[in-house]
């Protein structure tokens, strides 16, 4: 309020003294004979109070646009307040927060998908062990082995999810840690519904180094824990982000495809900001 009431006297303060100067002149013209200034003094008055309105029009003109600007100005700060406060409300009702349950699977990627990665060399569905170069696994694609993570979840709050992004995957084994990476920018799990359990799965990939001891084909691989650093976007595309952990005990070998199975024992999600609206870019089709 103080800085309005500042702003209107800076345009004020300059009418008024223009306005006194000009009276003051005015006054002087009229005591002094007309033979002094070789004009009569009406007709001077006359032209010294012309230019003074011009003036003061011309100030009581900007005095009128700057109220319309901060007008215009509080206007659109109010809008853009409420256009925000209208996303919040949308955003707080239309997240999703997921949580892993059940058994995850680990295993080596069926060889039909794996030779059609082999041609395509399309690597945003993977995440990589952090020491890998991805430029080296299109280069020498035999040197390396391509695994599939299966993890059961179902939305504990929010609305359905539409998309999973992991962005850091944890596995630790005693004292050793395996860490995994995406190979792209954008969502990079694949989400699989069983219409017969009513369940979702997320279905990652891993890629890792033949001669690497995370990963043994013939053998059970044993993990305390594993660590997603993730991001859960609802059908809405509203975004949330956190990290969940969760723990296995038992692991077992299934003898129909050798995948190694993993029986969540409990787990734990920790939110790591609030939920955002992530807005796409218009796409023609």
């Amino acid at each position: 309020m103080k800085k309005k009431i500042k702003e209107r006297l800076n345009i004020i303060w300059p009418m008024a003294m223009i306005w006194a100067f000009v009276f003051f002149i005015s006054l002087v013209f009229f005591f002094v004979p007309e033979s002094a200034i070789g004009m009569p003094g009406f007709r001077m008055i006359g032209l010294i109070l012309s230019f003074a309105t011009f003036v003061m029009t011309t100030l009581f003109s900007f005095l009128i646009l700057s109220h319309n600007i901060t007008v215009r100005k509080t206007s659109a700060e109010n809008n853009k307040s409420a256009e925000e406060f209208r996303e919040l409300q949308f955003v707080s009702g239309n997240y999703s927060v997921v949580e892993f349950f059940g058994d995850m699977l680990l295993y080596e990627q069926y060889s039909t998908y794996t030779k059609t990665l082999e041609k395509t060399k399309d690597f945003a569905f993977f995440l990589r062990q952090d020491d890998i170069d991805l430029k080296d696994v299109a280069e020498n694609f035999k040197d390396y082995t391509f695994l599939s993570v299966r993890i059961p979840f179902r939305v504990v709050e929010g609305k359905s999810v539409a998309g999973l992004r992991v962005t850091r995957f944890s596995f630790t084994r005693e004292a050793n840690k395996y860490r995994f990476v995406p190979c792209g920018q954008e969502l990079n799990t694949l989400i699989l519904y069983d219409d017969d359990t009513r369940s979702s799965t997320m279905l990652a990939g891993l890629i890792i180094k033949k001669s690497g001891e995370f990963f043994v084909c013939d053998k059970v691989t044993p993990f305390g824990k594993i660590k997603l650093n993730l991001s859960m976007r609802s059908l809405l595309g509203v975004e949330v982000n956190g990290w969940t952990e969760l723990y296995f005990t038992n692991p077992r070998k299934l003898e129909k495809d050798g995948a190694n199975m993993y029986k969540i024992t409990s787990s734990q999600f920790k939110i790591s900001g609030l939920p955002t609206l992530v807005k796409e870019e218009k796409i023609e089709i």
